[in-house]
């Protein structure tokens, strides 16, 4: 019959403490948190740090930041002047290699 009761005086303990949070409230689980505010915690937000990045933002073109957190830049060929001669194919350089 003791054991019955020492577990049920355990149990009380544990529970009255918070598992284990030291009678604080505290639970076990962490809190998972949204740093940069942008209602994207940081388990979805590949850059918690920065409030302009998160899943489905707009992707600014060409800019080696991926803002849409889809793995990779967004890149638009037309603006990407290849031949390095001030000319790109949007502004008319036909022959860009």
């Amino acid at each position: 019959m003791k054991p019955i009761l020492l577990i049920s005086f355990t149990l009380f303990v544990l529970i009255a403490t918070g598992c284990g949070g030291g009678g604080t409230g505290s639970s076990d689980s962490p809190t998972i948190s949204d740093q940069d505010q942008d209602g994207f915690v940081i388990t979805e937000d590949c850059n918690d740090l920065d409030e302009s990045i998160f899943p489905g933002q707009t992707e600014i073109a060409n800019n080696g930041i991926d803002e849409d957190c889809n793995g990779s830049d967004l890149i638009d060929a037309t603006l990407l002047d290849v031949d390095e001669d001030g000319y790109t194919p949007a502004t008319g350089d036909c022959n860009d290699n």
